[in-house]
This record gives C-alpha cells, sequence and structure tokens, in this order.
C-alpha cells in the first residue's frame, strides 16, 4: 500500500525538478514510515510475549514460594529430627560411659550428628547422612552392661536391643581370654594393641593391623590379628566373622580350646588362618571348604580328629597347608589334587594313612613336601617326576616299596632330602651323584642292596645309610667315612658286631655298660658305679665309637631352626631333685633317630635302664610350658615305649623317671634305639626343638658276674656249698642229741634204762693210736666239757673219744 501512495503522489507532481526533489524526499519518508511500522509491529509481538512471561513468572514464583516453603518444613523437621537424635546420643553417652564405652566412640556419634545439624548442605546429603548414622548406631552390637545384665534406663526405644560395634571387639578378646584396652583406638597404634612383652619369647607377637584407605582415607578396617606366644586360654572367637575385611588370623603358640568355628569360612578376605600349637579338638569344619581366597591353613599340633572334608577340594587358592601331629584317622584323600597352587605340604605325624594318592602328581608347584610316619598298607613311590621345583622332599617311614626312582636322582635343587625308615630296596641309583650337593640325603633304615656308590666316599654334604643291606664287601671297615654314616648298612659279618667293625676284636668280656648321655664321667655311689662320659657333639650322619664296649649313632639335623650348627647335646640349667641327680645335668638329642650300641657282651638276660629328665620346656604359664616331646623307644629291635613324653611320666619337667627294660643278648650285643615319629611341638620354646632326648643309660647282667681275676664259681658249686654246710650242722645236733646235751639228765635216764651200755677202759697209747693222735680230722663235735672225737680200733672197733677239758673238772668224778 505504500508504494500506491508513492506512485499517487508522483502522478500528482508531474515531472518538474522540484516536483522531483519533493518526491525524493517523500519517498524517503515514506521509506522511514516503513521501517518504523515494522519496528512497532515487532514491539507489539514483544511486549505480548514478555506479558506472557510476566504472567507465567507470576504463577511460577508462586509455585517457588510454595516450594520454598515446603523445603523450609522439611528442613525444620529434619531439623526436629536430628535434634531428637542427637538427644538420644547424649542421653545415651552416660548409659556409654557406664558400660565403658571409649571415649572416642562416644566423640565419634555426637560430633556426626552435632556436625549434621549445623552444616549447610543439600538436604538429600544431610537425609542420607543421617541414614548412615542410624544404620551405624543399628550395627552396633551391645545389649547388656559390662556384667552382663540387661541394659535398664532412659534410653529412648529406637536404642533399646541395639547392640554395638565395641562388644564384637570385646567379646573377641573376651573369647580369647586377651585383655585389650578399650579406652584407645584399636587402630591408633596405642594401648596395648600393638605392644611387646618384657623379655617376650621367640615369636611372640601382639598385633592388630587397620587398613585406613577406604572411602577416600576416611574408614579403617581391621585387616590382620596376630595374637602369637601368648599363651592365651580362651577358644576361637567365631565373632571375628563380623570383621569382614580380615586378611590374616594368627594365633599360633596358645593354649586354645574346643573346636575351629566353621563361620571363618564366610570371612570372604581371609587369606591366612594360623593356628598351630594350641589344643583345638574336633573336625576340620565342612565350611572350610567356601573359604574363597585363602592361601595358608597351618593346623599343626593340636587334638584334631576325624577325616580330612571332602568340601576342602574346592580350596584352589591354597599355597599351603600343614596338619601334623594331630590324631587325624582315614586316608590321604585324592582331592589333593586340585591344590595345583600348592608350594607346601606337611603331613607328618598326623594320624592318617597311606598310600600317598597318584594325583599328587598335579601339584608341579611344591617346593616342601613333608609326609610321615603313615598307617596302612604298602605303597610304591609317589610320580613326583614332573615337580621340579621340590628343595625339601621327606618321605619318611610311609610303608614306601620298590626300587627308588631313576628321577629322584634329577632333583637337582634338593636341599634335603629323607627317604628314611621305608621299604625301599635295591641299589641306589647311578645318577644320585648328580645330588652331591644335597645337603642332607637320608636313606636309613631301609632294605637297599647292591654297592656302595663309590662318590659317596669323597662326595656329598652328610649321608646317612645306617640300617642297610649293601654289599659288605663295597663298604670300608669304618663306620664314620667323612660325612659318610654307615653304621649297619650291610649284613655281611657274621660275629654278631656290625659289619663296619669287622675289624675290631673284644679283649675282654663285658656284663655292663653305663653311659652318661651328654656329658662327663660321672661316679654315683661310694662302691665305685662309674658312668662314661659321652660328650662328643654328634651330628647328622654321626657315628662314634667309645674307648670301650658301647657306640652310638645318630640321623637327622632339627629343621627350620635357622642354625647353621645344630646342637646335639642339652646342658640343664635347672636343678634335678631325687637320685644321682648328676646324671640328668646333660642329656643327648636328636632329631629323627639316635642309636646307643653295646657289643662284647657275655650272652644272657640284662637290665636296661633308660634315665629321663625333661630340661628344655618349662611347667609354668608361660610359652615355653606348651612345648610336647613325644618319641618312640626299641629295644633289641622292639618297640617297649610308644608316644612316650618325658613330662607326662615324669610328671612335670626337670624331674627323673627311669624305665626299666629286659634285654636278651643272644650275640654279645645290645641295642637302643630312640625315634621321633612326626608328633609333638617342633617350635616350642624356639624352632626346632624335638625328638627324642635321654640323660643316661645303664645296662646290667642278670646273672652272676665273674670277678675282676677272671675266677668264677659255678652254681653247682655253690649249692653243694650250701649242702655241705646243712649235713655239718645236721650231724653236730645229732651228736648233741645223743650226747644228752639236748635233754635233762631224767630224760636221758629214762631213756637209757634197760640198755646195756658197752664200755670200758683203754691205755691212752691205744687211744692215740685210734684217733691218730687226736688229728683235727676225726673230731665230729664239741660238748661242754670238751671236743669228741672218731677212733677206729685195732680189730675194727670204731669208738667216740671225748677229750676232757682240764677246766671242765669232769675228770675228778
Amino acid at each position: 500500500m505504500l508504494e500506491m501512495k508513492v506512485d499517487e503522489i508522483h502522478s500528482v507532481l508531474g515531472e518538474d525538478e522540484d516536483a522531483e526533489a519533493m518526491r525524493a524526499e517523500i519517498q524517503h519518508l515514506w521509506a522511514r514510515l516503513a521501517f518504523s511500522e515494522d519496528a512497532r509491529t515487532r514491539a507489539t509481538y514483544d511486549v505480548t510475549k514478555v506479558q506472557t512471561i510476566q504472567k507465567a513468572c507470576v504463577v511460577t514464583r508462586k509455585k517457588a514460594e510454595s516450594q520454598l516453603k515446603s523445603c523450609q518444613s522439611m528442613i525444620q523437621a529434619k531439623d526436629k529430627e536430628l535434634t531428637e537424635a542427637l538427644n538420644e546420643l547424649t542421653k545415651a553417652k552416660g548409659l556409654l560411659a557406664k558400660l565403658g564405652v571409649p571415649g572416642y566412640i562416644e566423640t565419634e556419634l555426637i560430633e556426626l550428628a552435632a556436625n549434621d545439624l549445623t552444616a549447610s548442605i543439600d538436604i538429600s546429603v544431610l537425609q542420607e547422612r543421617l541414614t548412615n548414622m542410624i544404620n551405624l548406631v543399628k550395627s552396633l552390637e551391645f545389649a547388656g552392661d559390662v556384667n552382663g545384665s540387661p541394659v535398664v534406663g532412659d534410653v529412648n526405644e529406637s536404642l533399646n536391643g541395639m547392640k554395638f560395634l565395641l562388644s564384637r571387639r570385646r567379646q573377641i578378646g573376651k573369647t580369647l581370654g586377651k585383655e585389650w584396652n578399650f579406652s584407645v583406638d584399636p587402630c591408633s597404634g596405642g594401648g596395648n594393641w600393638n605392644t611387646s612383652a618384657p623379655n617376650p619369647p621367640k615369636g611372640y607377637n601382639n598385633t592388630v593391623t587397620c587398613n585406613c584407605s577406604y572411602e577416600s582415607n576416611t574408614i579403617c578396617h581391621v585387616v590382620s590379628i596376630s595374637l602369637k606366644a601368648q599363651s592365651l586360654p580362651g577358644s576361637v572367637p567365631r565373632e571375628m566373622v563380623r570383621l569382614p575385611y580380615l586378611q590374616v588370623i594368627s594365633l599360633l603358640g596358645n593354649r586354645i580350646t574346643g573346636p575351629i568355628p566353621g563361620e571363618l569360612a564366610n570371612i570372604s578376605t581371609l587369606e591366612d588362618l594360623v593356628l598351630e600349637y594350641n589344643q583345638l579338638s574336633g573336625n576340620i569344619p565342612l565350611q572350610f571348604g567356601n573359604f574363597s581366597s585363602i592361601k595358608r591353613i597351618l593346623l599343626t599340633s593340636n587334638n584334631l580328629t576325624g577325616e580330612l572334608p571332602a568340601t576342602l577340594a574346592k580350596l584352589t587358592t591354597l599355597k599351603e597347608f600343614r596338619i601334623g601331629d594331630n590324631k587325624f584317622s582315614g586316608s590321604i584323600p585324592n582331592f589333593i589334587e586340585n591344590w595345583t597352587s600348592l608350594d607346601k605340604l606337611f603331613i607328618q605325624g598326623s594320624g592318617l594313612s597311606g598310600p600317598i594318592p597318584s594325583g599328587i602328581a598335579s601339584m608341579t608347584n611344591l617346593s616342601d613336601l613333608r609326609i610321615s610316619d603313615l598307617n596302612g598298607n604298602d605303597s610304591t613311590f609317589p610320580p613326583l617326576n614332573n615337580t621340579k621345583n621340590l628343595e625339601r622332599l621327606i618321605l619318611r617311614s610311609c610303608n614306601i616299596t620298590g626300587e627308588i626312582p631313576i628321577f629322584v636322582g634329577t632333583m637337582t635343587k634338593l636341599k634335603v632330602l629323607d627317604l628314611s625308615f621305608n621299604k625301599l630296596s635295591g641299589p641306589i641309583p647311578v645318577n644320585f651323584e648328580d645330588l652331591s650337593k644335597t645337603g642332607y640325603i637320608y636313606l636309613t633304615g631301609n632294605s637297599l642292596t647292591g654297592p656302595l656308590p663309590p662318590w659317596m666316599l669323597k662326595d656329598g654334604e652328610s649321608i646317612d645309610l645306617s640300617y642297610n643291606n649293601l654289599m659288605s664287601e663295597s663298604t670300608p671297615p669304618n663306620c664314620q667315612p667323612r660325612n659318610l654314616n654307615l653304621f649297619e648298612s650291610s649284613k655281611g659279618n657274621t660275629t654278631g658286631i656290625t659289619s663296619c667293625l669287622r675289624d675290631f676284636r673284644c679283649e675282654k668280656k663285658y656284663y655292663f655298660l653305663r653311659i652318661n648321655c651328654g656329658g662327663r664321667e660321672v661316679k654315683v655311689d661310694d662302691k665305685g658305679t662309674t658312668y662314661e662320659a659321652d660328650g662328643e657333639p654328634g651330628g647328622s650322619s654321626y657315628f662314634l665309637q667309645s674307648k670301650t664296649n658301647w657306640a652310638f649313632s645318630s640321623t637327622g639335623h632339627f629343621l627350620d631352626d635357622y642354625i647353621k650348627i645344630d646342637s646335639y647335646i642339652r646342658d640343664n640349667i635347672s636343678s634335678i631333685s631325687g637320685q644321682n641327680p648328676e646324671l640328668y645335668m646333660n642329656a643327648r638329642l636328636s632329631p629323627l633317630s639316635l642309636t646307643y650300641y653295646g657289643f662284647c657282651l657275655e650272652n644272657g638276660n640284662y637290665t636296661v635302664k633308660l634315665h629321663f629328665a625333661e630340661i628344655m620346656f618349662t611347667d609354668d604359664r608361660n610359652y615355653s610350658s606348651l612345648g610336647r616331646r613325644i618319641f618312640d623307644v626299641y629295644v633289641q629291635g622292639t618297640r617297649v615305649l610308644k608316644d612316650f613324653n618325658i613330662e607326662n611320666e615324669a610328671g612335670g619337667v626337670n624331674k627323673a623317671i627311669v624305665r626299666h627294660f629286659t634285654a636278651a643278648v643272644t650275640a654279645k650285643t645290645v641295642e637302643i634305639r630312640l625315634y621321633w615319629a612326626g608328633k609333638g611341638t617342633t617350635g616350642i620354646p624356639d624352632r626346632g626343638v624335638y625328638g627324642p632326648l635321654i640323660s643316661a643309660i645303664s645296662v646290667n647282667a642278670d646273672f652272676p658276674v665273674p670277678s675282676e681275676n677272671g675266677k668264677s664259681m659255678s652254681t653247682g658249686a655253690i649249692v653243694g656249698i650250701i649242702v655241705a654246710v646243712l649235713f655239718t650242722i645236721l650231724l653236730v645236733l645229732g651228736i648233741l642229741w645223743w650226747k644228752g646235751c639236748l635233754g635233762s639228765k631224767d630224760t636221758i635216764g629214762q631213756d637209757l634204762k634197760g640198755l646195756e651200755l658197752h664200755t670200758g677202759s683203754f691205755p691212752l697209747r691205744q687211744i692215740k693210736a685210734a684217733t691218730n693222735n687226736f688229728d683235727p680230722a676225726n673230731k665230729i663235735g664239741e660238748g661242754g666239757f670238751g671236743p669228741v672225737y672218731k677212733g677206729l680200733l685195732s680189730d675194727g672197733t670204731i669208738i667216740a673219744v671225748k677229750q676232757l677239758s682240764s677246766k671242765s673238772k669232769q675228770w675228778e668224778s
């Protein structure tokens, strides 16, 4: 329309210059008008829009004001709730103090509530913190006072019946018999949560360890409880399951009794369970198969019974398993083949039976395998040919038969090889020469045959071949060449004495031997009874011959004691009460087998006396009193003591006890052997304290012993002397009776009445001739008035002549 108006003005003005100028001005004005009209239109639209927005804003403001009021109401309500919670906690504070709850827990709860009340935070965050605080309170577990009485007071009903977290730790300590200081934060490292005892025993540990890295280093959790060598008298707390981040439980060397709670298997983070050297009983819980992270289960030296549960087959994370010195039953289970991650397996003196499962071949990661003293039938050597990392291989007294496999000789990483007291036969493998760097090789107590490998006479650290059937021609006439023990290593000698002493000749016969084991020469009485000295240090494969008629052979070294040179003699620092205390001031020890061997003895029955006293443990309540020494004793190859415990038999430590046995000597030798069958503690009071201990030995003949000059009197001669003496007494009594010396005169007169007595007188010369001048040989008795002699007259008449005493006065009548 604007354009039409412009055209109309053009037609009115015409074509002159003024008109043209005016047209241009008008056109310009119209253009400005058009722009203004457009601007007005837009402005009108904007105003309408603003009006619409303004109306919306009014509505929004009303809603916002309403919401703001609602928020303020919610905040006021939460303030009220928090205030009420704070009041409840404040009220509870007095009760917590009464119950002995530590101050740091009180402060933590109160400050948490106070901070929530004053913090300028979003209501949702505030609500979340309140919820967390309430959950914390609800998770606590303490519902009684220190005496166990119910809580009675003005505590809000919302807290009634709730138990406090503190009680978990308190109950754990109470169950263990451990008194912790609960006024100190366990994770602070203070108090008695992490301390050392005065003069602590070796192995002592008193540590509760926390990990405070949770929730951005704001939350701490207990991850380890280690209470070693403290003689704690309690039981294993099932409450430990409420410590869900626990990784280590170590209660080694205490007096803990009762069963092992199966609930421990619910701790999914647990890696180490160490309960060795306690007095636990019952079975291994079935639940133990539920451990998801377990690496070590150590149960050595307890009183556990029953079979190993099949659920243990699931423990594929296991790296170390020790169950020696227990009372288990059944066989070693086949499921151990599932433990392919296992590094160490100890089954010594456990009570289990063989055979060793063939599935052990799957344990190719083993570095330490110790199995000993299995019950049951014979079995072949286990297939360990793929186990290349073994450093210690102990298969002792496992009823293994057959020859030693060749693959054993390829285990060049071995530090200890113990195949003793099995039923192995055949020759020693040729490739055993590759084991010349092995520290200890024990093939004792088998039936190995063939020649002695020549390399053993010049190489090898410590080798024991005692008690075998090697060719005697290949062995030297010496029981101890280098570090090689050859006592009873062959059976070629028929003279009775051991083959390695075949060149020895007895210079005299012996009827006794007396040894002060591990000590000096000792005289025990006024008669000069002497016990010979036995002070040589001994060794791991050791033989010693005395200067008289005995020797000893010792096999084994003390494992895990970390001592380079073992001691096989123990000195007693305490006093021994009783007879001959000087015999118990020293003792000889052995970690495996100890034989005392007597020779040049006259055949017959002997009384063997073995003197013992436990001098390495204590009888107080300290850690060193937890030790148990258990071993077997053989006399002449027969076991006479099984599971012998010196302390138990003697009624305490440092008390002497003597055991008597009869030994029949038929080949001029006597043998007394002491053997460790894998039972008893091995680390109390120190590592490596175990095995046989003996203080003295005496062996005495039960038959008459010749005098020192060698002349002896037979039993028949002794009987003849006794008979002759009795006859003489009877003869004298008869003569005295006949002479009337045993009756009254009246009685004699009555007896003689009516008898015709043949008496007469004879010249003194004739009487002297008849009695051979009163030869003492003819004297037949003596009465009150003089001696009586037998005489013989020339006509053969036998007479009795009394030679009167000058003091009798009888000749005067």
